[in-house]
């Protein structure tokens, strides 16, 4: 791909891993919003050039352990591939692979790194009609929703959403499954649910237990399931893990993290330029 006919489309390691676009000769912008910003880091990350061919680099394992950090003013002059920079140590024999993904456009590359990676895990993927999700209207109260760490006046969040549901039953507006966002389960430093106006601060914790928090769904997840005779259910956010091991009451156990720490380093080892790029691994002795 020519240096002048490359454009991007990058994920950024901010909120909902927001996308960045950068057009041919342009340069990549980390603060879509003047309330968001994120570092000069994607993955994965998508080549697009003017005839039509498209590179994806994308991981196929370590999910969380690699990173692509990019030139902020000059996209195309190289990326710097490697370990994320928080990591203090890995256990020996480590490994981290990038795949490199080319087609004619980004739903086939996508494609194809879905494919792989199903294959290499043995995965089944399931039809879309067996997820409610995908066949039915849904109610979310995830990051800006009105009811996101918000209850209605002299409320509780069980009863703000089951008025709600309810509301929209009459409406004629049935939804088949409730979300439950980031409210519903205990961090490290727990969030005020308050009624009806902004949230102010959210501090940036990881969850603790991937259950309901007692003084925010004393009933637990059924609460807000206003009917079984409808069929509906719910739907569960899960977040980022904390330095030390969560409970997860769906399997019993609890999972151990990598060592983590916040001292500031690019983590980044292997350059990359277009064209020329190879599929890469990295691999600790």
């Amino acid at each position: 791909m020519a240096a002048d006919n490359v454009s991007f489309v990058g994920f950024a390691y901010t909120q909902f891993a927001l996308p960045v676009r950068v057009a041919p000769g342009g340069r990549f912008d980390f603060r879509p919003a003047a309330n968001l910003s994120s570092p000069a880091a994607v993955m994965p990350l998508v080549l697009m050039s003017d005839d039509g061919r498209v590179e994806l680099l994308a991981p196929l394992g370590a999910w969380h352990e690699q990173v692509i950090a990019v030139d902020q003013d000059d996209a195309i002059a190289g990326f710097r591939w490697g370990w994320h920079g928080d990591l203090a140590d890995v256990p020996a024999g480590f490994r981290a692979e990038l795949g490199i993904f080319t087609g004619t456009s980004i739903r086939e590359v996508f494609d194809r790194w879905g494919g792989t990676i199903r294959t290499a895990a043995g995965t089944q993927r399931p039809g879309s009609d067996v997820d409610p999700l995908l066949t039915h209207l849904s109610y979310w109260t995830d990051n800006g929703a009105a009811y996101w760490y918000r209850t209605e006046p002299g409320a509780d969040l069980t009863s703000t959403l089951q008025g709600k549901v309810a509301e929209l039953d009459e409406l004629g507006v049935s939804v088949r499954s409730v979300e439950l966002d980031s409210w519903f389960y205990p961090h490290e430093i727990s969030r005020p649910v308050a009624e009806v106006g902004y949230l102010e601060e959210v501090p940036p914790t990881g969850m603790l237990s991937w259950t309901p928090r007692a003084d925010v769904l004393p009933g637990g997840s059924a609460a807000c399931e206003p009917s079984s005779a409808t069929g509906r259910s719910c739907c569960t956010a899960a977040t980022s893990r904390p330095h030390r091991p969560i409970s997860n009451k769906v399997n019993g156990g609890s999972i151990a993290p990598l060592t983590l720490s916040t001292r500031p380093s690019s983590g980044a080892g292997s350059t990359m330029r277009p064209p020329g790029v190879r599929p890469a691994s990295s691999k600790t002795g």
